[in-house]
């Protein structure tokens, strides 16, 4: 066979290679255009893997997702205020979906691919990578806030306020309560509004403790009692003014502050806490009998002394001393302009001062010219005294070099020596110890004093004025009472439930021995050589 014959053969054949060849080229463009069809169409829904927060959109078409996530996130929002369940609707605060926004995001997602990587993963069925995109969404906050304060409205329980038994004179705790946290449960709800899985919220009550009586509660127990006794404590021909502070923690109260009364023996302890500002060694035998006359005898004439010792021996200059210290104290509606009443006394120039109080267009106790202070400055000039003695301020603050601690724990030691049985004595337990001074007129009668406690020191200082007379078989109970309800506050385990009986009080009265056993840091000897240290009830 020759070559020749062999080639011509061959080509004469059928070409089956090449037909099947181009068949299966045409298949695989046809099966490819296919893929490429299905690819194009599937382009027109989300793929697997697309999810808008928690909702997954695969296979949905941009139509059907909005309306999806539209309902989802329209769902009602299940609030929990303790055991109480509310329904809040995204409606109601004007809530509302950014279906534009979430749907450009996805897109702006996909479009990072090209079309032959997508179509090239698609033929090799490689799994798409998952697109997350954060909700978008808008509400309108005042109408959020509008909603929760009714909420707060309906369900909120305020604590009760302490109280008192009027009858005993004693005192409960308040109520416990609660009320909603508005701000601390905005956030919850704001979540919870962008996640529609999880469509309920504990809102945030927070709970308070029962309210412990305090001064206020005092004041309004003092108001009470006025009242129930048909007492008119803040009239035109008679009032009174009550300044109570908390020695422990400075809260203070006042009822019917800033009225000028008469200055009286109360007067005398801003002559006494002058006199230690001017003695710069402890002092000697006579001025230490001097001061316990004066503050135990409540003795004019030994005050006029004292006054002298203050002004180098001119009683008038002591007494122009005795105002600037208590004005340099911040004590404006205080002042002494004369000595006291009493033989011998040395006779100043009239003066009188303006003060806020004496110049109080509602109230009038036709004060003593010369003489005038009000509960609150007497008051707390006492704190000043307790704070210097106690914790090395107070008077200190204002005279660092004048005062020392030691000489303000006489000054209270030898007012506590002041032993009357009336007044703020008999509103408290026997044996109480209490630094005060008290003092009387017709038309004005007060108590100031530091009163020393299991339950806390405290201060109290009351006056009381009728412009007729004032009589102390009416007065002086109210004034027993009020002590008693304040000891009672500071005392709540142990209350005084009645006015202890007490000796009926008689004149200071001394002898020789007197001067002798005068001991400011320990003034009991002095107490039982006078046999009592009291004061008559006035007649």
């Amino acid at each position: 066979m020759s070559y020749s014959s062999y080639s011509g053969r061959r080509q004469g054949g059928f070409p089956w290679l090449e037909i099947v060849s181009i068949g299966l080229l045409i298949a695989a463009l046809g099966l490819t255009f296919l893929h490429m069809i299905a690819f194009a169409s599937q382009s027109e829904t989300f793929a697997p893997g697309t999810c808008v927060g928690d909702i997954c959109l695969d296979y949905m078409s941009r139509a059907e997702a909005v309306a999806v996530l539209e309902r989802a996130y329209a769902s009602s929002i299940v609030l929990t205020y303790q055991n109480s369940a509310l329904l809040l609707e995204p409606t109601s605060i004007g809530f509302r979906l950014n279906s534009d926004t979430i749907m450009a995001e996805i897109e702006r997602t996909v479009q990072k691919k090209s079309f032959a990587a997508g179509f090239w993963d698609y033929l090799w069925r490689r799994p798409n990578e998952p697109i997350s995109v954060d909700v978008s969404s808008q509400y309108i906050p005042s109408q959020l806030r509008q909603f929760m304060q009714d909420v707060a409205r309906r369900y909120d329980s305020p604590p009760e306020p302490a109280g008192f038994t009027l009858d005993t004179l004693t005192f409960r705790p308040g109520k416990p309560g609660h009320t909603l946290d508005i701000e601390a449960s905005l956030p919850l709800i704001e979540a919870a509004l962008n996640d529609p899985a999880s469509r309920q919220v504990d809102l945030v009550v927070k709970a308070t403790d029962a309210p412990e009586p305090d001064l206020t509660t005092l004041r309004d127990l003092i108001i009470a009692y006025f009242d129930s006794v048909g007492f008119v404590y803040a009239g035109r021909e008679q009032l009174a003014s009550i300044f109570v502070m908390d020695l422990q923690t400075g809260q203070e109260i006042n009822i019917n502050p800033s009225i000028a009364f008469a200055g009286m023996s109360m007067i005398k302890i801003p002559i006494l806490t002058d006199m230690f500002r001017h003695i710069d060694d402890a002092p000697n035998k006579e001025q230490a009998y001097l001061i316990a006359q004066t503050m135990i005898c409540s003795g004019n004439y030994t005050a006029n002394l004292m006054l002298a010792e203050i002004g180098s021996g001119d009683q008038c200059r002591g007494t122009t001393d005795v105002t600037e210290m208590l004005h340099a104290l911040g004590l404006k509606n205080t002042f002494l302009t004369a000595p006291l009443v009493e033989v011998g006394a040395q006779e100043c120039p009239f003066v009188t001062l303006q003060t806020d109080a004496n110049q109080n267009p509602a109230f009038n106790t036709r004060p003593d010219q010369t003489s005038q202070s009000t509960p609150e400055d007497m008051g707390t000039l006492l704190s000043m005294i307790y704070d210097c003695a106690t914790n090395g301020g107070g008077l200190r603050a204002i005279y660092p070099d004048q005062f020392t601690a030691q000489e303000c724990r006489q000054i209270l030691e030898v007012m506590n020596g002041n032993r009357i049985g009336v007044l703020i004595e008999k509103g408290v337990p026997s044996g109480t110890r209490i630094a005060h001074k008290h003092g009387w007129i017709e038309d004005t009668h007060g108590d100031v004093g530091i009163i020393f406690t299991p339950g806390g020191d405290y201060v109290l200082a009351m006056m009381f004025y009728n412009a007729e007379f004032l009589n102390y078989e009416q007065y002086w109970p109210m004034m027993e009472t009020i002590s008693r309800a304040a000891y009672n506050l500071f005392n709540p385990e142990t209350p005084q439930l009645a006015a202890r009986e007490v000796d009926p009080a008689e004149q200071c009265r001394t002898d020789d021995r007197a001067r002798e056993v005068v001991d400011l840091d320990n003034i009991e000897p002095f107490v039982q050589v006078v046999l009592p240290a009291q004061a008559r009830a006035p007649q």
